[in-house]
């Protein structure tokens, strides 16, 4: 499953959520990302640094920009529909999409965030193999 490998790479105590998130979607589903785009995820931990948008779900949805875009976004409404069915899903279980909120309920003083990063997963993978061919 997704959220374990995604676990794995959390467990390493090194990543951020977002991270993880590429780290773990890149072995799952081998998506042959090379060391330049892990880099372009670090900025986007701890809510992009500032506790805003959770770093699971920003990580999380470049793994759908990478499984669901042939080249630019704007070519079709595939990536719009699988960014608005994950976003709803998130927001349902979370009921936010902010690091800060999230963080209140979900996250555990001795083991960070693992829980957050482990459902976001779990959406992740439900919200791709709907739409993957």
């Amino acid at each position: 499953m997704l959220k374990e490998k995604i676990r794995d790479f959390y467990s390493l105590g090194y990543l951020n959520c977002a991270e993880s998130m590429l780290y773990g979607a890149n072995d799952y589903y081998d998506l042959k990302l090379d060391k330049k785009a892990f880099k372009l995820m670090s900025p986007f931990g701890g809510g992009m640094q500032i506790e805003s948008v959770c770093g699971a779900i920003t990580g999380a949805l470049s793994v759908i920009g990478v499984i669901f875009t042939e080249k630019y976004q704007h070519e079709g409404e595939l990536v719009k529909t699988v960014t608005t069915d994950f976003m709803s899903k998130i927001k349902k279980v979370f009921g936010s999409y902010d690091c800060s909120n999230i963080k209140k309920d979900w996250r555990d003083e001795e083991k960070g965030c693992i829980e957050v990063v482990s459902k976001v997963g779990e959406i992740l993978e439900e919200t791709i193999n709907k739409y993957r061919e």
